[in-house]
């Protein structure tokens, strides 16, 4: 089976290295759980286009080379790796490629047959979806109730690793998972 793997908070726990950022570099005192929507400038109360700014920032930051993994994933990527054929498709931009197969390449080296990168913010790049079914993705494992809600209108089912941000009521091919246990218990049933 092909699957794809969104990798901010899916795989990599981006909101928790991007609070700790946004704290030592703005003086806030934001936790993961503090973020209860996508759209971070609610969170952060500043502009969209400030958000894209201070998050560009990150990418180039310590906190973002030294992230985690979200708690199982190593372990079950590694198993699935195993039998099915896994692909990263993140909406990062396409100028955060090297840094991004870096991070990957640490602590899943060797996992994912390829690594997408849709530039969620720079129009005209292609969308989750488009690469799903190009490649005939059959599961996506995402945390973005956006992204996910695209993915599932085109047939493809969706996991929806559950985080504060995406607390909306989910149908029509979006499947809520707590942990990394629960994506592999659904993918080996399925």
């Amino acid at each position: 089976m092909k699957i794809g793997v969104d990798l901010d908070d899916v795989l990599l726990d981006c909101n928790t290295s991007l609070a700790l950022f946004h704290n030592e570099r703005y003086g806030t005192s934001y936790e993961r759980k503090d973020i209860l929507s996508w759209q971070l400038e609610h969170t952060w109360d500043c502009t969209p286009e400030e958000v894209i700014a201070r998050v560009k920032e990150w990418y180039g930051s310590m906190e973002h080379l030294e992230s985690r993994p979200v708690p199982g994933a190593i372990a079950t990527v590694a198993k699935l790796a195993g039998v099915h054929e896994l692909h990263v498709i993140t909406s990062r931009p396409m100028n955060t490629k090297d840094l991004t197969h870096a991070w990957l390449d640490k602590h899943f080296p060797n996992q994912f047959e390829q690594v997408h990168l849709t530039s969620h913010f720079e129009p005209g790049t292609g969308s989750k979806a488009g690469i799903c079914r190009k490649l005939g993705v059959s599961v996506l494992v995402e945390d973005s109730l956006l992204h996910a809600r695209d993915v599932a209108a085109i047939g493809t089912t969706v996991l929806l690793l559950d985080c504060p941000w995406n607390q909306e009521s989910v149908s029509g091919g979006i499947i809520r998972v707590s942990t990394w246990e629960d994506i592999f218990n659904f993918i080996n049933s399925a």
